[in-house]
């Protein structure tokens, strides 16, 4: 498969995840884990690693881990620069969290930890997750 159709393959598959993510909160808790922030699938694999691989994950904030009406602050992290994004949203809604690894990444499992900070009861509280990105090449 060619790079244009992987990445519209990509596209196309992130928009219907951001969709069903956004507007199916009820759905999307359905195939989560309780407080877990990504769905059943937590890993991608690249194997192209002549080309640069941008892609995203969907992180839905549970509304079972915070307040009520609070903003939670989603981060993402990982070794050498693979995941970038986040920022503040709300309970229950989805937010994107970009993957990016770079050509000539060596071949591996990297963890990303996508972490979503907020309060319960009143206190700070932390939901943390993890995605692997399987490098095979």
């Amino acid at each position: 498969m060619d790079r244009r159709t992987t990445r519209f393959l990509g596209a196309a598959l992130l928009a219907a995840a951001t969709v069903l993510g956004i507007t199916s909160i009820a759905g999307a808790g359905q195939v989560r884990a309780a407080g877990s922030l990504l769905g059943a699938g937590r890993e991608i694999t690249v194997s192209d690693c002549s080309a640069d691989y941008v892609g995203d994950a969907v992180a839905v904030v549970p509304a079972d881990r915070f307040d009520p009406g609070t903003t939670v602050y989603v981060s993402v992290s990982g070794r050498g620069g693979l995941a970038s994004g986040g920022g503040a949203t709300g309970i229950a809604t989805a937010t994107l969290v970009g993957i990016h690894v770079p050509a000539g990444t060596p071949s591996g499992d990297h963890v990303v930890e996508v972490k979503a900070a907020g309060t319960e009861d009143g206190k700070p509280t932390e939901v943390i997750d993890h995605l692997t990105v399987r490098v095979r090449c």
